[in-house]
């Protein structure tokens, strides 16, 4: 018969299979590919925001003696602008291919930010409501000092569930089939995503009763109009995303 070819060089290689798979019989690929240009549009659109929030802390020291910038509490509005700067940092631990520390990231940043930013809206919404709530002719004076130590008792809380969410079952990478049989590397939920899904709708619940106690404060305290909004959005949005999830 005729002389074996397969030690001779060229004549036959084994070439690898594609990223990600375990075994293969050609070049399939078996991850399934990202939109990256959706995905890089999505990281632009909060990087212009995140770089446009310093902007807003300049305007409030700035015109902090104004009398409408006055009355929104300046040091709240830092906080809310911090809080927002968390969440929307979000979006750049999640760009790259899911690890367990961009995982564990996304949690602390998205809750720690929740916490200071809605925290803040809807103390300073409280305190509204417990001023038209008195009716003795003693004023009640509840100073931003007082607002944020109660804020700080509130993210702590957040800081402490957190905290030992991290320690006892911290968020992993998972691989999960698409309907084409590729892999996805997704970050694992667990009941302690849900738990604290749980804690931001009571928290949100919370602060659309507090809305609906000061949707007849006078014109001056026009400013928990637009806090109401923020919330009852909010509120939907989470609703609804956890509900379509």
């Amino acid at each position: 018969g005729l002389a074996s070819r397969y030690e001779l060089p060229g004549q036959f290689e084994c070439l690898p299979c594609a990223e990600g798979c375990e075994r293969c019989e050609d070049d399939s690929p078996c991850v399934v590919s990202l939109n990256w240009m959706m995905r890089t549009g999505i990281l632009t659109l909060a990087i212009i925001i995140i770089c446009s929030l310093p902007v807003i802390v300049v305007f409030t020291w700035k015109y902090g003696n104004i009398k409408v910038v006055r009355a929104a509490s300046p040091a709240l509005l830092r906080i809310i602008i911090l809080g927002a700067f968390f969440i929307y940092s979000t979006t750049l631990v999640l760009y790259p291919i899911p690890s367990v520390i961009s995982c564990s990231l996304r949690v602390w940043l998205r809750e720690i930010g929740f916490s200071l930013s809605y925290g803040a809206l809807m103390l300073k919404t409280w305190r509204i409501s417990v001023i038209f709530r008195v009716r003795s002719a003693k004023a009640v004076k509840i100073t931003d000092l007082d607002l944020m130590k109660r804020l700080g008792i509130i993210v702590g809380v957040f800081a402490v569930f957190l905290g030992i969410r991290t320690v006892v079952a911290p968020p992993q990478v998972i691989v999960s089939m698409t309907a084409d049989d590729l892999k996805a590397f997704l970050c694992s939920t667990d009941w302690w995503d849900h738990s604290f899904t749980a804690m931001e709708i009571m928290f949100l619940v919370w602060g659309i009763r507090l809305c609906i106690m000061v949707r007849k404060a006078p014109s001056e305290f026009n400013e928990s109009k637009f806090i109401s909004i923020a919330i009852y959005n909010e509120f939907l949005l989470s609703l609804f995303l956890n509900v379509s999830m």
